[in-house]
């Protein structure tokens, strides 16, 4: 898609992620339940283990530190005898994600950055040489402006949100599992999301929850109630675990891109855009938001291991969101009878 100079350097920097997260986590002191032990992936079925061994195998002739893994070392490393296999990348790991983005933004505080909480940007105009962003309170006055707004990209610049459709992401944890009982789920620490295109991502955290997340129909009030998914996710998964409660559930957007890749505007002078990370967020962003501060501190955009590019609207975006909706069902039915 990007030929053999751009192509390979998105690669490598796409493999770089686990290094750049971790990286910040060891360099600030950022006290997040860092966890780098490894990522999962398990194929639910034939088909898709197929395609796991593709990917395993693209990686591995780039020398990632990645590894294939058969049906009972999987049913081992997860607890459960549920997958056919698939693969092992060791690069990557886990985080307590809000931990996380507190710990950068107390590094950026004592880098000499001001926040400023409950202050939404209102409004994005040129003043002579220099933007101004108008809040409730007040404005300021940039050289450089970047809109790091992903899945709650709104009408602050016009055509913007059109480049992406948000999708939500449902998560619950279960109340934290006895050592008797737990013992055997993820023992060696490990991440994991599989090959459904509804897929499920589960993890271990400090306490000993098992978090579980996954699709979720399009609703900012979602609830215990909405927790069916994850619910049968955990029981098919673990059914030891049936009457496991859920102790805390939580939501929020994921932006996807027609292309299924992030992408890094130019919107116009000074004015940088990333977003659209595919639910992929707490490394890819991390990611981008190194290149959008080495965009506005004058870094040519020729070296930087992705594409800039202009904005460029969905066509036929009114019917982005029914059209989503429409594949969930569909994939839904598709993973179900892929399994079956």
């Amino acid at each position: 898609m990007f030929g053999p100079d751009l192509g390979p350097r998105m690669v490598n920097a796409v493999g770089s992620v686990g290094d750049e997260v971790f990286g910040l986590i060891e360099r600030h002191a950022i006290s997040c339940d860092a966890q780098r032990k490894g990522w999962l992936q398990p194929a639910f079925s034939t088909r898709s283990l197929n395609l796991a061994m593709r990917r395993c195998e693209s990686w591995q002739r780039r020398g990632a530190d990645v590894a294939p893994v058969d049906r009972s070392e999987m049913a081992r490393l997860l607890g459960t005898d549920h997958y056919l296999g698939g693969w092992e990348d060791r690069r990557a790991g886990h985080v307590q994600p809000m931990s996380y983005v507190r710990g950068l933004a107390g590094a950026a505080q004592r880098a000499g950055a001001v926040i400023h909480i409950d202050s939404p940007a209102l409004s994005l105009t040129r003043q002579g040489a220099k933007w101004r962003v108008s809040t409730p309170q007040g404005a300021v006055d940039a050289d450089q402006v970047l809109l790091a707004t992903n899945g709650y990209t709104d009408g602050l610049w016009p055509g913007l949100a059109r480049t992406v459709v948000p999708m939500m992401s449902y998560q619950a944890a279960t109340i934290p599992i006895s050592e008797d009982l737990g013992k055997s789920i993820l023992p060696e620490g490990h991440a994991a999301s599989d090959t459904r295109r509804l897929l499920w991502y589960f993890r271990r955290d400090a306490y000993g929850r098992l978090i579980v997340g996954g699709r979720a129909p399009y609703r900012e009030d979602l609830g215990p109630a909405d927790a069916d998914y994850v619910r049968d996710a955990v029981n098919r998964l673990y059914p030891q675990l049936k009457s496991t409660p859920f102790e805390f559930h939580w939501a929020g957007r994921v932006a996807m891109t027609q292309d299924h890749i992030p992408h890094l505007n130019r919107l116009d002078n000074g004015l940088w855009a990333a977003l659209g990370y595919n639910g992929r967020g707490v490394g890819m962003a991390t990611l981008f938001g190194r290149y959008l501060a080495d965009l506005a501190s004058g870094v040519p955009a020729q070296d930087i291991p992705f594409p800039v590019t202009s904005m460029r609207p969905i066509q036929g975006y009114p019917f982005t969101r029914l059209v989503a909706r429409a594949l969930v069902s569909y994939y839904r039915i598709r993973d179900q009878l892929e399994a079956a």
